[in-house]
């Protein structure tokens, strides 16, 4: 979670009683709360193929996650984020699908969420909690 995230949250209390202090709607604010919590900032690694993305992010994780051996036609999209508990969980058009095991993802077995699903990868990683934590 981001310092900014944090500190809105910490202050939300002394905001509602502002707002009702000065006669203003709360509901915005409850409203805004969710979108807070779940705040997420997104950085999307772009380029040619085999110019070693996929290279760059298992360096970066340090554990070979991701395919580098692979066919353009066969990739999806995969989002890498930090959590407790880990997890590989696939997607087509936005529903869930199945759990994925890191085999399955190194392997590039997920055709049934072509063409348009997305992987969504959870690591407890220290260097990704690090980054969201910067």
């Amino acid at each position: 979670m981001f310092q900014i995230q944090q500190d809105i949250q910490t202050n939300i209390p002394e905001i509602e009683i502002l707002s009702q202090k000065y006669g203003l709607s709360v509901e915005q604010l409850y409203k805004l709360k969710p979108h807070v919590d779940n705040f997420k900032v997104r950085v999307p690694l772009i380029g040619a193929f085999s110019a070693g993305k996929s290279s760059l992010v298992n360096a970066l994780v340090k554990k070979k996650l991701l395919c580098v051996e692979i066919d353009p036609a066969s990739n999806l999209a995969t989002e890498i984020s930090f959590a407790e508990e880990e997890s590989i969980k696939g997607y087509k058009a936005n529903q869930f699908v199945k759990n994925l095991t890191a085999q399955e993802l190194k392997q590039q077995e997920f055709s049934d969420l072509m063409p348009d699903g997305h992987i969504e990868v959870q690591l407890n990683q220290p260097y990704i909690l690090k980054m969201i934590q910067s």
